[in-house]
């Protein structure tokens, strides 16, 4: 099981449907957690792989991070995904008038730029970034699964909907195809709206700073003005990411055991 800073809704969901297909014994491999791969992959079904994304419900798809430099918008990371991004020109949609503010424009160095921003980017600032934004940018289905084929996956599983294939039913299991609406999002992304210290050192997540705080409840050691919480409007990205509009039909398979539904014959 995968645990620390970050681990999220998502997370605890993809542990869920691979402890299933762990105890079923169709796999022995660790799930993928955050990152570029699919999220679990099954590995004993006739010596052949089966990848399989796992959503929990509103979850995110193919979000990815751009940066600006030179005068035009790069990808932070550039990978098979962006790539496909790049096929359906999803830099070619920002605004070409938006100079974005909460960018290191002079290109200072990694450190110095974290220090400046905390001055230079404030309310004015972060609203102004908004103008970065776009919402339900009609995508079709045929780019959604072409965008899950460069990952090579056929499958996937989404919390209170079921168990679908995407492009095809590549080994013959019999599910439904995918049938959810989807749409392309270009967002401002908050990371963390307020940073939290004890003592001078920063805690990433509010409820680690909560539990700390509590745990020293009793104790001298620590005087209340050294928990901050500050405010951090400079703390946002500008991302590109795939979202569902509508959810699929309910499907008549499951992975988990949430819904009244089989389970896929992976005999």
């Amino acid at each position: 099981m995968t645990n620390g800073i970050g681990y999220n809704r998502g997370d605890k969901y993809e542990d869920l449907i691979h402890q299933i297909l762990f105890v079923k014994k169709l796999t022995n491999l660790p799930r993928a957690g955050a990152g570029g791969g699919v999220d679990l992959s099954i590995n004993k079904y006739k010596d052949r792989i089966i990848n399989i994304e796992v959503k929990s419900e509103g979850a995110d798809y193919g979000q990815k991070e751009l940066n600006y430099k030179d005068e035009q918008w790069i990808w932070s990371n550039p990978d098979p995904v962006t790539d496909f991004y790049d096929q359906m020109d999803v830099i070619g949609m920002i605004d070409p008038d938006f100079v974005p503010k909460n960018i290191n424009h002079h290109n200072l160095p990694k450190n110095e730029w974290a220090e400046k921003r905390k001055v230079e980017i404030g309310k004015y600032e972060f609203e102004y970034d908004g103008r970065f934004q776009k919402n339900k940018i009609p995508l079709s289905l045929d780019a959604f699964f072409k965008y899950y084929e460069i990952k090579d996956c056929y499958y996937i599983q989404i919390d209170g909907s079921g168990f679908y294939h995407l492009s095809e039913d590549k080994f013959n299991l019999g599910t439904s195809q995918y049938d959810g609406k989807i749409h392309l999002r270009l967002r401002r992304k908050t990371n963390h709206a307020h940073w939290y210290f004890i003592n001078g050192k920063r805690i990433l997540t509010r409820s680690e700073f909560l539990r700390k705080k509590l745990a020293h409840k009793d104790q001298s050691v620590l005087l209340e003005d050294e928990y901050k919480i500050i405010k951090s409007p400079w703390d946002y990205v500008f991302q590109a990411v795939i979202k569902q509009n509508t959810k699929p039909t309910l499907s008549e398979f499951g992975l988990d055991k949430k819904l009244e539904q089989r389970f896929p014959s992976f005999d």
